[in-house]
């Protein structure tokens, strides 16, 4: 289910550039709703990170092609949080980190390594992290797909899924 790397936190500083280019890109004619310009342009993008061939995003959400390599690129950093860890990790950052804030993608990870090294307790990842253990659910909450993941590992190690609080 996780992949190990202790490259993991240099890949999420990268820039879009080098990030992109570690990544093998097709692009592609979207199918479904959204006129003659998704049918006929190939604006669509899939990116496989080469580092960890499992690890696979594409978008199609906009109408342009740079636009869906933003939003996969995105996709591909939150990709890299929730699925590679890392055991060596030194970065220190602050509890409190915005969803927007570009560094996001690694706060994620450093939380979901915390939460990992302690098979998914909240109270022994909040104890690690100096927050209590309902300030550290309500960060996690505020991210619908963190928290639906880390309720995934959780009833994988026999724990009861939270309630979002």
């Amino acid at each position: 289910m996780f992949i190990e790397s202790e490259e993991r936190d240099a890949w999420l500083q990268l820039s879009d550039e080098a990030l992109f280019k570690l990544c093998r890109h097709d692009f592609f004619k979207a199918q479904g709703n959204g006129g003659q310009k998704r049918n006929k342009t190939s604006n669509a993008i899939r990116l496989v990170f080469l580092p960890a061939d499992q690890l696979t995003v594409s978008d199609c959400s906009g109408r342009s092609q740079h636009d869906n390599r933003k939003q996969a690129l995105m996709k591909l950093r939150r990709e890299i949080a929730i699925k590679i860890r890392s055991g060596t990790s030194q970065l220190e950052l602050p509890l409190e980190m915005s969803v927007n804030n570009r560094q996001y993608p690694l706060w994620t990870a450093m939380m979901l390594d915390r939460l990992h090294r302690h098979g998914f307790d909240v109270k022994a990842a909040a104890q690690e992290s100096g927050a209590s253990p309902s300030r550290l659910l309500k960060l996690i909450a505020r991210d619908p797909g963190l928290w639906q993941f880390m309720n995934q590992c959780r009833e994988k190690n026999a724990l009861l899924t939270l309630k979002t609080p």
